[in-house]
């Protein structure tokens, strides 16, 4: 495995949730291909516009049609867009994007001005923001978003038409007016995807003789995070969760408890992420809030017990990765909560190994962990998933502790395999199989949004 073209593709920053970003960069990207002849891409995989791109004249827009998979949509519908005052879903999110950049990606919602706070408002009232989900189940829980845009430009009515499937910046087509300005050339995440697998051995080598350049990018997303669990802890966002937490923690003697300080902390960077933070977050395997996860606690943990910055750099990495594996399995989005059934094994698996954990007390503490945490349910990004992100890090940082005392969960316990790498499996076919509950999950918030 090439590692550093690992962290490239499965370790980004972004800046909000990343299911309105993806709905965001395939709106901007649409508005802007109706000006081009031609569109290419760049070294780093960024889109060159050849032409000039206009502001944009609301009288124009004559609609934006977005089909999203379930998931998507599920996830969209209520997170709040960063540095918006608590604007929300998937409508916002297009909208805004016409005044923004593609080349940010998913760090598109940086720069939002205010006067065009202001602006999005007409689009919203005249209702030309359709969204709708697509009815069939997606095979493997796969990432889907259709956007289409018709706009009049010199008194013709243009249509744009972008595709991103997988991942949330994977643009496998752009057109206008029915030619074609790009087309993805070869499906790289397959072969990513399966180079992947649980073989912890070959895992813990490469982790081993990680040189320095990987290991600075593994610190960019510590200090990164670090940082935004500090803006949530010293500011108000979302539900608070944090800040309550703490108080608790404090009332009943428990705050300098390594699992308190690790559950505060990871909260206060959920609060903050998912309460409108314009701070970046480096996300794992597509995710904020399992990046969080996957990072946070195993840092904590590290400094706690002193432990050189080295070691903990290379434990956050094999956090990255068996995150990354449990990704694959699972599906990149599903309904079970990823900081549970995806950062959590990795971090469990990460700080068991910073306290130098035997091979087998690895595998242990991945397996305690799918016993315990198996049955978090994805109800859609909200505030309240710091509440999540902050029980998923404090179980596993427990099934850490437990497997490093040899308390051994048994195949004969429920669904764990004596394989960590078959438990893993199996819970990728239970997402599967739970997929058609995502429409009884999507009229629920329908519903109690309208209330």
């Amino acid at each position: 495995m090439d590692l550093l073209n690992f962290l490239k593709n499965n370790v980004v920053a972004a800046t909000g949730c990343t299911e309105p970003i993806a709905v965001a960069y395939a709106v901007s990207l649409a508005y802007h291909a109706l000006f081009q002849d031609q569109i290419t891409i760049d070294m780093n995989n960024n889109f060159k516009f050849t032409k000039e791109v206009p502001s944009i004249k609301l009288d124009n827009l004559k609609m934006i049609k977005i089909e999203v998979d379930q998931n998507v949509y599920k996830n969209a519908y209520n997170a709040i867009i960063p540095g918006t005052d608590g604007l929300k879903g998937i409508e916002v999110a297009a909208a805004l994007a016409l005044y923004l950049n593609p080349k940010d990606k998913l760090n598109i919602f940086n720069n939002i001005e205010k006067p065009n706070l202001e602006r999005i408002q007409k689009i919203l009232n005249d209702k030309i923001i359709k969204v709708s989900y697509i009815e069939e189940p997606v095979d493997k829980n796969l990432l889907k978003i259709y956007v289409t845009l018709q706009y009049m430009h010199h008194e013709k009515l243009r249509k744009s038409k972008v595709k991103v499937h997988e991942k949330h910046d994977n643009v496998v087509e752009i057109k206008v007016d029915g030619k074609n300005l790009y087309n993805s050339s070869k499906d790289h995440i397959d072969a990513q995807r399966n180079q992947l697998s649980l073989n912890l051995k070959e895992i813990l080598k490469l982790v081993e003789i990680a040189n320095g350049s990987i290991l600075e990018e593994v610190n960019k997303g510590i200090l990164m995070n670090l940082k935004i669990a500090d803006e949530g802890l010293n500011n108000q966002y979302g539900l608070n969760i944090a800040k309550s937490l703490k108080l608790l923690f404090d009332e009943e003697g428990c705050s300098f408890s390594i699992i308190s300080e690790i559950r505060t902390k990871v909260a206060a960077a959920g609060d903050a992420r998912m309460g409108g933070s314009n701070l970046p977050v480096m996300t794992s395997s597509g995710s904020g809030n399992m990046g969080i996860t996957a990072i946070i606690p195993v840092v904590i943990m590290g400094k706690r017990k002193d432990i050189p910055i080295n070691k903990i750099q290379r434990a956050v990495l094999l956090s990255h990765i068996i995150t990354s594996i449990a990704d694959n399995y699972h599906g990149h989005l599903s309904l079970l909560c990823g900081a549970a059934i995806k950062a959590g094994f990795g971090v469990a698996a990460a700080i068991a190994y910073l306290l130098d954990g035997s091979y087998s007390q690895i595998h242990n503490a991945i397996n305690l962990m799918a016993a315990n945490n198996v049955g978090f349910l994805c109800d859609g990004a909200k505030p309240g998933c710091a509440l999540k992100v902050s029980t998923a890090a404090g179980i596993a940082t427990e099934c850490a502790l437990m497997a490093l005392e040899n308390n051994t969960i048994n195949s004969d316990n429920g669904i764990i395999f004596e394989n960590p790498d078959d438990t893993l499996k199996g819970i990728g076919n239970i997402c599967q199989a739970m997929d058609p509950l995502n429409k009884k999950i999507i009229k629920l918030l329908e519903k109690s949004d309208r209330n």
